[in-house]
């Protein structure tokens, strides 16, 4: 499940801290450095934030909507997310604008009890100040989640604000390519229902080269067995389409 190792080492630093504290107390420690431990305690309580960050389209709310398990976040083919959406727990869906370009959302989501999730423009979105927006959050989360095309990973203003998110504020960056549905349904469409062909033309498109005999065999049992969606996304996670030399 994810969380867990999150969950104990939280746990098992409150404990060391709580701990710490009642030594410093019991030895002479002065009130700051007491309140000092008790604040690090109280904080570890907050919610690990996570902040949503990619171009326009790319599929960040579908992203969303499928860690969420419900259709909480908009999607569309136009541009809808317009402004910064903090995600957090509540008994019932609820929108409340905080600030002209941030709204904040309560929703009835397990997951949302102990992470909190900020939904953003697309870095290259027309509007300068959703960029703005964005760069105002990404200092303060614990962890960026970086949405990527699966068809269209080279985008020059997502790579830029990566640039940015590394070096200006080393926040912690996890990858995450999207879209492996519409490369499923473009290959149906290409190369048909046979399993051969799909294979075939999956992994061309994918890895830029001819595939070998075995490679499409595999692939063949693959997609008989599991589905062409299941081969779609194992390739998008495979090193040869990830990098490149």
């Amino acid at each position: 499940m994810i969380g867990e190792a999150y969950f104990d080492l939280r746990s098992r630093l409150g404990k060391d801290l709580f701990q710490l504290a009642q030594v410093v107390r019991e030895n002479g420690g002065t009130a700051d450095d007491v309140q000092i431990l008790e604040n690090l305690v109280a904080g570890l309580n907050d919610p690990f934030v996570f902040v949503v960050v990619g171009e326009v389209n790319v599929g960040k709310s579908t992203f969303l909507n499928a860690l969420f398990g419900a259709e909480f976040s908009r999607t569309g083919v136009v541009p809808t997310t317009d402004k910064i959406y903090f995600f957090k727990h509540g008994p019932v869906v609820q929108s409340t604008p905080i600030a002209p370009t941030v709204e904040e959302v309560r929703v009835p989501c397990d997951f949302l009890k102990n992470f909190h999730v900020v939904d953003t423009p697309g870095t290259n979105s027309v509007e300068s100040e959703h960029q703005q927006i964005t760069e105002r959050f990404v200092p303060a989360a614990d962890l960026v989640v970086f949405v990527f095309s699966a068809l269209n990973p080279w985008g020059a203003s997502a790579w830029q604000f990566l640039e940015k998110v590394h070096r200006q504020w080393m926040r912690h960056v996890i990858f995450v390519l999207q879209q492996s549905d519409r490369f499923a349904n473009r290959l149906q469409r290409e190369a048909g229902d046979r399993a051969e062909a799909q294979a075939e033309r999956a992994i061309r498109l994918a890895f830029g080269r001819r595939p070998t005999q075995q490679e499409i065999a595999n692939a063949s049992r693959l997609i008989q067995d599991a589905g062409l969606f299941q081969l779609c996304r194992i390739l998008f996670n495979t090193n040869e389409f990830v990098y490149v030399d």
